[in-house]
């Protein structure tokens, strides 16, 4: 038994440098292209929420957009983390 969770950790470990490898050579492939780009009119648009204030910010043409589908997604994370919060509670007071 000893020597299958020694191939496990083992195991384990390769997966968890292959993983950082990968993520590393995507970084550096997301730098290099971006290096190459110039004078490119991007748009952004992000929601930030501090407590249960959501903040909402975006630059560039299409950030109206992306501010849409950014609130629209936050509203959703909301109701699912409400949801999962009311479900636990119900199951602990019939418990």
């Amino acid at each position: 038994m000893k020597e299958n969770g020694s191939l496990v950790q083992k195991w384990g470990m390769t997966l968890f440098a292959l993983g950082f490898l990968i993520l590393l050579v995507g970084m550096m492939l997301v730098i290099a292209g971006s290096a190459q780009q110039t004078n490119v009119e991007g748009s952004f648009g992000g929601v930030i929420f501090i407590g249960p204030f959501p903040i909402a910010f975006g630059q560039g043409p299409q950030s109206p957009i992306l501010l849409v589908i950014g609130l629209m997604i936050a509203v959703v994370m909301v109701l699912m983390f409400l949801s999962t919060v009311l479900s636990r509670r119900k199951v602990t007071l019939e418990q």
